[in-house]
């Protein structure tokens, strides 16, 4: 079987990076990067459909995937039907999201061949959310977790393809923390992969019972 080809939706924050990496040193065609228009982080600038020049710092993700020749996409209008058509165009078999802010709509998460799959630093349904690892270090967890789950209109709520249970590192200053997750998660997410190439991925429910989300925290 071809290697599988990945439409990754990330953002500039410290997680998307470290991922991406991680999934290039395994060898994982990723043929897209998809990050968010224009907010408040970010100067105004071109939006799809037109590629954005990428930015040279090597630090950053579209620094990384300049470097990689991987083309950078900005959007807010995820279904913007010209933006779906793209996508498909590029026959992903995975879309992956890892810490982008955006929801997906349903005529993306349906693009992909094998599934669209979130990289979520928690056991969920334990600490939805957008920062989970700040909440978990502020309640003083000493275990942790990382999910890789379906993308669902509800966020953080999709059936588990697959999980992870970890200690969490005696170093966690943000860094070390995010390439720690970037690490295990993209392991687990080859491991889906494999399984699924084996006929043999069960994803499972979510234990609704047991959920709970976490906000952003304020200051």
């Amino acid at each position: 079987m071809r290697v599988a080809r990945v439409i990754m939706f990330g953002s500039e924050g410290s997680f998307s990076r470290p991922v991406l990496a991680e999934l290039l040193a395994h060898g994982v065609s990723v043929v897209a990067i998809v990050s968010p228009g224009i907010t408040a982080h970010r100067p105004p600038g071109p939006e799809f459909p037109m590629p954005v020049e990428q930015v040279a710092d090597p630090s950053s993700l579209e620094g990384l995937a300049k470097a990689n020749e991987i083309p950078v996409l900005r959007s807010q209008n995820l279904g913007d039907a010209q933006f779906v058509t793209y996508l498909s165009s590029l026959k992903a078999d995975v879309l992956l999201v890892a810490c982008f802010p955006l929801k997906l709509p349903g005529s993306l998460q349906i693009l992909p061949r094998i599934g669209c799959w979130n990289l979520h630093p928690s056991l969920l349904p334990k600490y939805r959310g957008p920062v989970p690892l700040f909440w978990q270090l502020r309640m003083e967890e000493e275990h942790t977790g990382i999910t890789l789950h379906e993308v669902t209109e509800q966020m953080d709520s999709g059936n588990i393809v697959a999980q992870l249970a970890l200690p969490l590192p005696a170093d966690r200053d943000t860094m070390t923390l995010d390439n720690w997750v970037a690490k295990h998660g993209v392991a687990l997410f080859l491991g889906a992969l494999n399984d699924w190439r084996d006929g043999c991925l069960a994803s499972r429910p979510q234990d609704e019972a047991a959920a709970s989300y976490f906000p952003y925290p304020d200051r």
